[in-house]
């Protein structure tokens, strides 16, 4: 029974997560966000929208990309 609940505790927990994009990216495009972490902590980020907040978060490939964009070549 107790495993069940540790169960149901991290499928509510992950639930709860993806209900919150709603809340707090509503004006965003789904394409454009991304789970991402902040003090290890999960939270979702738009690229294009929360680009002066990036290095708030924790430093992975994607971020170190997005905050180096590649130069445009001739």
């Amino acid at each position: 029974m107790e495993k069940s609940k540790v169960g149901y505790d991290e499928i509510l927990e992950e639930l709860n997560f993806y209900k919150s994009l709603f809340v707090t990216h509503r004006r965003s495009m789904i394409g454009n966000l991304r789970i991402k972490t902040k003090k290890g902590e999960r939270v979702w980020v738009d690229k294009i929208n929360d680009f002066h907040s990036l290095r708030e978060y924790d430093i992975d490939e994607e971020i170190t990309e997005w905050l180096n964009p590649p130069k445009a070549s001739r």
